[in-house]
């Protein structure tokens, strides 16, 4: 921990954000564990699989009273004087999102690079709570949803890119990209 924490700008916020999650986890493991002692391990996997596929079923009932169609958004940089761009398209189909950033700009050498972990996150930010406001957030909100960026690209870097600033950079775009795209 410490050697992480000596690498971040703010260590003592850190290491508190650290701490809290680590916290969080426990007493989720805590209140799990009451869970599957109280009703047993068949129902715990019973309900959570329903809940998942309930998610699903309402996120797709959703999506299917919205028109079809395809909506483009794009995002500019600036990396130490040339322009990095984040071009999304949304593409719509019956119960399926396809988010594309077909368009985007390669891989920078800078630190504005995010994975394709972190472009995930960032176009799903907006997601949740514009189409799934009163819907409980779980993995069946994931199953419509699609997003396709080819490896080598700014949101969707390989190794040895860098990406340390990247919340403050590709993955703000990214996110903004799908606001506008879904607005």
């Amino acid at each position: 921990l410490d050697t992480f924490l000596n690498m971040v700008r703010s260590p003592e916020m850190v290491a508190l954000d650290i701490r809290s999650m680590i916290a969080c986890n426990n007493v989720a493991r805590e209140r799990l564990t009451v869970l599957v002692e109280r009703y047993g391990l068949a129902a715990f996997e019973s309900v959570s699989a329903t809940l998942i596929a309930q998610s699903q079923r309402l996120l797709e009932g959703r999506l299917r009273t919205l028109p079809d169609g395809v909506w483009q958004a794009r995002q500019y940089m600036d990396v130490e004087g040339d322009p990095a761009i984040i071009q999304l398209t949304l593409r719509k189909t019956g119960a399926k999102l396809v988010f594309d950033f077909d368009g985007s700009s390669p891989q920078s050498k800078y630190g504005v690079n995010c994975t394709h972990w972190a472009a995930w996150g960032g176009l799903l930010a907006p997601v949740f709570p514009l189409l799934c406001h009163d819907i409980t957030w779980n993995e069946g909100l994931l199953r419509p949803i699609e997003m396709r960026a080819e490896p080598g690209l700014i949101v969707n870097c390989v190794r040895p890119a860098p990406v340390s600033i990247a919340t403050t950079a590709a993955v703000q775009a990214v996110n903004n990209a799908s606001l506008l795209c879904l607005s």
